[in-house]
């Protein structure tokens, strides 16, 4: 399993929307590995728009990522870069 963090420095109006969740779950969707989201004490599925939107992440929040599957490593890399884009 690949684990990392993100702090959410940006985001457009403050709060994640429809087109962002849905960008970052196509990003995620790519791969065969799981991929786990944690904000607050709350996993969702990575691939699942509907609990991208549920997690209402805003400015200043740290997501925590895990990936496990069998191509875990190239997944982290690729998602955790995508993510340091949306929200750097």
């Amino acid at each position: 399993m690949k684990r990392f963090s993100v702090t959410v420095n940006k985001i457009e109006d403050g709060i994640l929307h429809v087109r962002s969740a849905g960008l970052i779950m196509k990003e995620a969707s790519q791969f065969a590995s799981d991929v786990k989201i944690t904000k607050n004490g709350r996993t969702i599925n990575g691939k699942d728009i509907l609990e991208w939107m549920g997690l209402k992440i805003t400015v200043g929040d740290v997501l925590s990522i895990d990936v496990e599957g069998p191509d875990e490593e190239a997944a982290a890399t690729s998602f955790e870069n995508f993510l340091n884009r949306q929200f750097a």
